[in-house]
């Protein structure tokens, strides 16, 4: 069993290095970045194994995301698929999950206005899966969230609706920095989800890693706390790292538990700009 801890480490090891070993690459940044065009290269996720995201552009615009991952421990293993993106005008409206000919699933955005009003995932695991999100703008500056037409979450916006100030009874804190796909057409608009337990049924396993991805790195939010006497669900922690121009380097993801009271490792996603 030592040996097989061993060389798992080891594989994740090789694939870290592997992965983040590219000199177009950087952490910080060279004097003749601009802020207004800097675009996230590669981002690796580290948490039971490795994801590396690494992200092929059209100019501002994601043309596919190629992932590679490494999950540790007795089941674990590796593998790799690209998610390629379709875009009407500046919105995101479909991504698929694997090569044409063999999808292994798709995400299909509806627009409203330019606001998501649904998000449709269909999965092919042993069969056809279909479930929806849809996000319903109430007069009383509200989203109301509903999965399959039951109520799920509600997102209570901003004065000027440009963010949201908080979910399931709980407040929304944020940094004022610069968020890594600042400058990605369509992302914000298309993950609109915060905190990622929306689908917390699990009815969508192949596109979390998109979900958590997005929601943990596009809005940098740093706390979800719950209200006093609130809906009782654990509170989600961000802690930043950041290169010159004040964009995430290094995001540590923790969640706070209502059992223990203390703050407790999830994730951490280290971030490589071109």
């Amino acid at each position: 069993m030592k040996i097989r801890i061993l060389m798992l480490s080891l594989i994740g090891m090789i694939f870290f290095n592997s992965c983040s070993s590219d000199s177009n690459s950087t952490n910080s940044t060279s004097q003749n970045l601009d802020p207004n065009t800097i675009l996230p290269k590669k981002i690796i996720e580290e948490e039971l194994g490795s994801i590396c995201y690494e992200f092929f552009y059209d100019q501002n615009k994601i043309n596919y995301i190629q992932v590679d991952t490494f999950i540790s421990g007795e089941f674990g293993g590796s593998g790799g698929v690209n998610c390629y993106f379709t875009y009407t005008g500046n919105l995101i409206t479909k991504i698929q999950l694997g090569e044409s000919g063999d999808e292994k699933g798709f995400i299909d955005f509806t627009y409203q206005n330019n606001k998501l009003i649904n998000k449709k995932y269909t999965t092919f695991s042993g069969g056809t899966y279909i479930s929806d999100l849809e996000y319903v703008y109430n007069s009383n500056n509200t989203i109301s969230v509903l999965s399959n037409g039951i109520l799920k979450t509600t997102y209570t916006l901003s004065t000027n609706q440009s963010y949201i100030v908080s979910k399931d009874g709980g407040d929304l804190l944020y940094s004022l920095t610069s968020s890594p796909f600042k400058n990605v057409i369509g992302i914000k608009e298309a993950f609109l989800d915060l905190g990622y337990d929306v689908n917390a049924e699990n009815v969508n396993p192949e596109f979390d890693f998109l979900d958590i991805l997005f929601s943990s790195t596009t809005r940098n939010i740093i706390s979800i706390t719950p209200f006093p006497g609130g809906q009782s669900f654990d509170s989600l922690h961000f802690r930043y790292a950041y290169n010159e121009l004040l964009f995430p380097t290094n995001i540590t993801r923790f969640f706070g538990s209502n059992i223990f009271g203390a703050l407790i490792y999830e994730g951490t996603y280290s971030i490589f700009y071109q």
